[in-house]
């Protein structure tokens, strides 16, 4: 295997000379390359690695981190300094997961000095960004290597055409013209080696280097040590056992035809446009427009491929078979000509299944009628084989010699060993305007549900065939139809199959009601019944009272779309209830013989009790509540419930009524009233016991959130995807608010009563974004990340105290930090919110009132971007004569409201703020004031006393939350940010 890895190393860089001059002169007035066809687009590569990125010709280079998509790369060395100079270059085939290899060629542009290169790598679709290359000067060679290494040539050639079964004599003696095939691939590489006259002479050539004082061709020789490989891989070749036997017929007598082969067909010539690079030329679309068009298609395009493309390759590969090394000495330019443009003429006819779709019915019902079969249906689509140059060069000696195939754009043959510019004008001449790829088209899919096509195969017991694509059902359960195509109509082997699952289900009975309930014994009710999932009649039941006419009797039935509506009349005897009805389904039950499915109706009659009043304003300790209960559908001598309480005590209690008495403690109690008879049967009501009864109600809003975990990204190629976790947020339920003057519920009031919340998140995160270097050349993007994390935590509490007290808290913690992208961009982490302070406390008056506001604002530890905000935290008195008209304040300064001096003042009673620059404070108030009486004999006037403001938290990195709407933020720099705090309010009316 040594010897071979030296031989493959050797012919790459005879490929490759030719793209430096040949031994002509190192550079000549001509461009010594064009530059070949760009490797697709580019794509980042961010795993690439060179193990070295300086080395001497001929040495191998080692490749990794690739992307995944590329099986098949290929490269191109391009002069740093000139881009439309360039050499090709090939990776070797590798094993497994193993580095790529390609041994690193001449500079193509200053070969023998050497320089910087940029190497590109790509597949024809996408290529990575280039990298930067250093190749050393050449060594030094005697004058007449060359002609030592075209001898050493000449005899390889030979070896390697006696070891695939030819003699060199024979080839060398018969007409050129008269030669396919393998034979003709041999004597092309014979002439080219051995003949001064051949297009592309290596003889001519190394005659010509010898003669001239550019030593380019022996130092590059000399480089790869070329010589000595050659010999030593002749030897081997003499050595071993011939890949095949001799192809040659001695007892033919006539040296062309012992190699002839008359069977194979011309070499194409296209001289078309590529129009694109995705089509090759001839490649038209056949008019296919259903299942039948395409079966027929399909075998004429395999039988098109068996005689055209197994009588081109088999020769080839059987030597690729046999052989003695693992990666074939291949085949030449015609027959790579020829299959290329075979595989590309058959990529444009359907050969291959691309689609098979299988629907049907796959939930059915026991009563699906006979006249009704369900059905499967099958749809196919097939296509071309996608073809592009790889496949085709693996039947070529670029292959053979173990190396990967240029992609498109970089066609080569056996030919292209021999280095010569004529020899390469021979390939492009036959290749000319090709390019190389063709992206198979797709037809149909197509019904293609008929037996010629089709068949389906029952594997389970629980449906029958009836028909080539139609089914029945026979048992409940599941089983599966296989549906198959029958590869033989579309001229293939193949058939493809796909599992259609059908479950037969039980008919499924509803009734609507299920459970009937009356007042009185003897009530008329209607039941509908339907089979909801039946595939027959959905409304095919018969009815009857279960125990027969002593329990009722059915008076009527109706058929009303799907449902049955029956009209029952049940006993009038309270003993006999509940009373059951049957309906009994009389649709076609499985399996056969299997009985009918029926449903029980229960009517029964309503028990209920109803305990008065079901709440009552707020109640001070001693209060007493008179109690009713009301019993429905007991009998008479049944009337009788039990009282009971969490709390308090009862008096004059008789078998429906009693008073309740508050006891000393507040709190909210829950009185019970329970039938005696039937405990299942209760109702209860809910008091609440205060010292002070003023009305009170806050509003809890707002809440808290952070930025999700996860990956931040543009989504570009350069960067990872974007995967973000569910969002970090949760907030108070939104409040209904009654508009003012209306008033809450009585229920809804916070005379004892307390909500609170707690959030506690955690932020980590990746972010990236594409740094475009601030130029539009994109090759030298790359994506630049960061990490940003963070903490939200808060505790929120809202009350309402039995001393007429509303209260709120809150206090939060928020820790967020800022980082900067390599293209100097600063993102932070992001969170915070806030929560409103917004609640009412009402008050009616009949008279001149003396009132106290009293509480205290507390803010302590605050720190970094927190506080009320803008507007500060706020108490307003709100006056709406006889409870429904606003207050007049037109009259100048008769406000309704006055000061212990008798001074009309403001009805905003109290106004402060929390800042971090306030530092801890706590601020008690104690207002008292005057309500003037309301006007008119007998009114009374409703006064709310409004509660309103806000507490606000956000990273300390953005603007702040007190300050002015416009006001341009302070760019933040990298690092952690801070707020902290806790806000505490107090708010009590007597």
């Amino acid at each position: 295997m040594q010897r071979l890895t030296k031989l493959s190393t050797t012919i790459t860089f005879i490929t490759l000379l030719n793209a430096c001059g040949g031994g002509s002169g190192g550079g000549g007035d001509e461009p010594a390359l064009t530059a070949l066809s760009p490797l697709g687009s580019e794509a980042s590569c961010p795993d690439l690695q060179f193990d070295t990125l300086a080395a001497d010709v001929g040495t191998t280079i080692f490749v990794n981190g690739l992307p995944s998509s590329m099986t098949a790369p290929g490269l191109r060395i391009i002069d740093a300094q000139d881009s439309e100079i360039v050499t090709p270059a090939f990776f070797r085939v590798r094993e497994g997961d193993e580095d790529w290899q390609f041994e690193l060629p001449m500079h193509p542009n200053t070969p023998a000095e050497g320089g910087q290169v940029l190497i590109e790598i790509g597949d024809g679709s996408n290529h990575c960004p280039q990298q930067t290359f250093t190749i050393n000067a050449l060594p030094t060679a005697p004058a007449d290597y060359a002609q030592d290494v075209q001898a050493a040539l000449v005899s390889w050639v030979e070896a390697a055409a006696r070891h695939l079964g030819l003699d060199p004599a024979q080839l060398r003696a018969a007409e050129e013209s008269e030669l396919t095939g393998m034979a003709a691939v041999m004597r092309l590489a014979l002439d080219t080696a051995d003949d001064p006259n051949a297009p592309g002479s290596i003889k001519a050539l190394a005659d010509e280097a010898a003669a001239d004082s550019d030593m380019l061709l022996e130092r590059f020789l000399m480089a790869l040590d070329i010589e000595e490989r050659l010999l030593d891989d002749t030897l081997f070749l003499d050595q071993s056992e011939p890949a095949v036997q001799s192809i040659a017929h001695n007892d033919s007598g006539s040296k062309g035809q012992q190699i002839i082969r008359k069977e194979e067909q011309r070499v194409y010539r296209n001289t078309g446009s590529c129009g694109g690079g995705l089509q090759f030329p001839g490649a038209t679309k056949p008019n296919i427009k259903n299942i039948f068009d395409l079966a027929s298609a399909m075998k004429s395009a395999k039988n098109r491929t068996i005689k055209n493309v197994t009588s081109h390759s088999a020769t080839a590969t059987n030597y690729a078979g046999t052989a003695n090394w693992s990666k074939a000495t291949g085949v030449g330019n015609i027959l790579f000509i020829v299959s290329t443009v075979d595989e590309a003429l058959n990529a444009a006819l359907p050969q291959v299944f691309s689609q098979f779709i299988v629907t049907g019915d796959s939930q059915i019902v026991e009563d699906r009628e006979a006249t009704n079969p369900a059905a499967w249906q099958s749809k196919i689509a097939a296509k071309g084989i996608d073809f592009n140059l790889e496949k085709a060069a693996a039947q070529t000696i670029i292959q053979g010699l173990g190396l990967i195939p240029g992609p498109v754009g970089t066609a080569l043959s056996t030919a292209t060993f021999a280095y010569g510019n004529e020899v390469n004008a021979e390939i492009d001449r036959v290749t000319k305007d090709s390019c190389f790829k063709v992206e198979a088209p797709e037809y149909g899919p197509f019904d293609a549900t008929y037996e010629n096509y089709t068949a389906g195969k029952l594997i389970g017991s629980t449906i029958s065939l009836v028909g080539h694509h139609q089914y029945m059902p026979s048992d409940i359960g599941l089983s599966e139809i296989e549906v198959k195509i029958i590869g033989e109509t579309f001229g293939t082997s193949s058939n493809a199959k796909k599992t259609l699952p059908v479950n037969v289900n039980s008919q499924v009975l509803s009734l609507l009601p299920s459970t009937t309930r009356i007042a009185e014994a003897g009530e008329e009710v209607e039941i509908s019944a339907t089979i909801s999932n039946s595939e027959a009649d959905p409304a095919n039941f018969d009815v009857e009272v279960v125990g027969g006419v002593s329990r009722g009797e059915v008076t009527n039935l109706r058929v009303e779309g799907d449902f049955l509506t029956a009209t029952i009349v049940p006993t009038s005897d309270r003993e006999k209830y509940p009373v059951q009805v049957r309906f009994t389904s009389l649709n076609t039950t499985l399996p056969a013989g299997s009985p009918p499915h029926d449903k029980l109706a229960d009517i029964e009659i309503e028990l209920d009790v109803k305990l008065t009043p079901d709440d009552t304003p707020c109640l001070e300790a001693g209060d007493e509540v008179p109690l009713i209960a009301e019993l429905t559908g007991f009998d008479e001598d049944e009337q009788e419930v039990d009282f009971s309480a969490t709390g308090g005590s009862f008096k004059n209690e008789t078998d429906l009524t009693a008073t309740w008495v508050a006891p000393q403690a507040n709190g909210e109690y829950v009185i019970t009233a329970t039938a005696t008879y039937d405990a299942n049967e209760k109702d209860e009501s809910r008091f609440t016991v205060a010292d002070n009864c003023i009305r009170k109600i806050w509003y809890p809003v707002g809440g808290f959130s952070i930025d999700n975990n996860g990956t931040y990204s543009d989504e570009g190629q350069l960067c990872p995807q974007e995967s973000i976790a569910d969002d970090q947020t949760e907030s108070f339920d939104e409040p209904i608010i009654p508009e003012v003057p209306q008033l809450p519920a009585e229920s809804e009031f916070w005379d004892v009563h307390t909500e609170s919340k707690t959030w506690g998140y955690t932020h980590n995160s990746m972010r990236h974004i594409v740094d475009d270097k601030d130029n539009n050349n994109g090759s030298d993007d790359s994506c630049s990340s960061i990490s940003l994390s963070g903490l939200m935590d808060a505790d929120v509490t809202y009350e309402g105290r039995a001393d007429g007290t509303l209260a709120a808290s809150v206090d939060a913690r928020l820790e967020t930090n800022c980082e900067r992208y390599s293209n100097g961009d600063i993102e932070c982490a992001s969170g915070g919110g806030g929560i409103g302070f917004g609640g009412f406390i009402y008050q009616d008056i009949t008279k001149q009132t003396t009132v106290t506001l009293s509480g205290s604002l507390s803010c302590t530890g605050l720190e970094g971007n927190i506080g009320t905000g803008l507007a500060p935290l706020s108490i307003v008195a709100i006056r709406y004569e006889n409870g429904t008209t606003p207050y007049n304040y037109e009259e100048e300064g008769n406000t309704s409201i006055k000061d212990k001096q008798g001074n009309y003042r403001s009805p905003q009673l109290f106004s402060a703020s929390c800042k971090p620059e306030q530092g801890d404070t706590v601020t008690p108030f104690e207002v008292e004031f005057v309500l003037d009486a309301p006007t008119g004999n007998g009114n009374t006037d409703l006064i709310i006393y409004g509660i309103a403001g806000s507490v606000l938290i956000a990273p300390d990195s953005s603007l702040s939350v007190n300050a002015f709407p416009g006001t341009p933020p302070t760019e933040p720099v990298p690092g952690s940010y801070l707020s902290e705090g806790k806000v505490e309010l107090e708010v009590k009316i007597e």
